[in-house]
């Protein structure tokens, strides 16, 4: 219910702004969508991540490492698009580089692991 409030708020009050300053409205927009996609994450997706972790799932570490690895994906995808449609490109796709270094990163543990095992299949 409090993001639903803040995505109404948030809504009215860029409405205001594009009515009085239409030129700050990209910077208001930018903070609004940071703000709401920071509460959307700390207090859903975060936490179900964690849930899955602990459940006790044979996999349930690579599961949460997955849903981890698509939300890091999918936020600096949207990241990238804003950026560009607010006419910064390149910082843009700079950061949706540094955010799929950062996933290939987080996998390194899993992908050595699988390298030994095949490494270990080979005559």
């Amino acid at each position: 219910m409090d993001i639903i409030l803040t995505a109404v708020i948030a809504a009215f009050l860029l409405m205001l702004i594009q009515m009085h300053a239409p030129g700050l409205l990209p910077f208001f927009l930018m903070i609004f969508y940071f703000l709401l996609l920071a509460q959307l994450t700390m207090r859903l997706l975060i936490p179900a991540i964690r849930t899955i972790a602990a459940a006790g799932l044979p996999a349930g570490g690579l599961v949460a490492l997955l849903a981890g690895s698509a939300l890091v994906f999918h936020l600096s995808e949207s990241f990238s698009r804003m950026m560009e449609d607010a006419g910064f490109g390149p910082v843009g796709r700079i950061s949706h580089t540094a955010a799929k270094l950062l996933i290939l990163a987080a996998w390194s543990e899993q992908l050595l692991e699988a390298s030994r095992t095949v490494i270990g299949l080979l005559p």
